[in-house]
């Protein structure tokens, strides 16, 4: 009886590891691989749900890149336009200040000749007269001796004589 205990003992104990291993697949699968598959759900949604929140990161980032280099264009087309502008601005006050020159110039030019008119006026109204006064005078008081007189009268007959000849 040795052996039929032994064997009867070997099939209790393969049968009870039997239901034991079926009880821990049925516990397995009815507990334990729900909320492994939940888990795995939820891992899978957070990965999905990071996959996209990367796509439209990357999205964005290619927004960003493009309306950075729309900004570095317009901001280059501004400068260039500035640039331009500023040009344009010194060129129009080099012609400004060229301008101004010849009119000074020729203010400077017409002032000169206004100045010698009065000065020419200024000598034939007032200078003129009195020199013309004071060589009078002074011819008056060189001929009133008549010795002066008649030398003077002498020398002009004879030079007209000296001219006939």
């Amino acid at each position: 009886m040795v052996i039929s205990e032994q064997l009867i003992s070997i099939v209790f104990r393969a049968l009870n590891t039997f239901v034991v291993a079926l009880v821990a697949i049925y516990v397995f699968k009815k507990y334990a691989l729900v909320r492994i598959k939940a888990v795995m759900h939820k891992k899978e949604q957070e990965e999905l749900g990071l996959r996209l929140q990367s796509t439209q990161i990357a999205l964005d980032i290619k927004k960003f890149e493009q309306r950075i280099r729309k900004e570095d264009d317009d901001a280059l087309r501004m400068q260039q336009q500035i640039m331009a502008w500023r040009d344009r601005a010194d060129n129009a006050y080099r012609l400004r200040m060229q301008q101004y020159a010849v009119l000074s110039q020729e203010t400077l030019d017409r002032q000169a000749i206004k100045y010698a008119y009065i000065r020419s006026v200024y000598i034939r109204n007032q200078a003129i007269p009195k020199a013309i006064d004071k060589a009078r005078e002074q011819l008056i008081n060189h001929f009133q001796s008549p010795d002066v007189g008649q030398q003077y009268l002498k020398a002009v007959v004879a030079r007209m004589q000296a001219g006939e000849q």
